[in-house]
């Protein structure tokens, strides 16, 4: 569809350096475990 993005990149480095946060999880791991949770959180309901 004309206007969709087809590729979304992320450089968190500005946040490192102006925040000085630092991320204990990469975004993959963090995003499987977020699915983990909301499948069990939601199917024990």
């Amino acid at each position: 569809m004309v206007g969709d993005i087809k590729v979304f990149n992320i450089d968190n480095a500005k946040i490192k350096k102006d925040l000085g946060l630092e991320f204990l999880t990469d975004f993959r791991k963090g995003l499987e475990m977020t699915v983990e949770w909301a499948r069990d959180f939601f199917t024990t309901k």
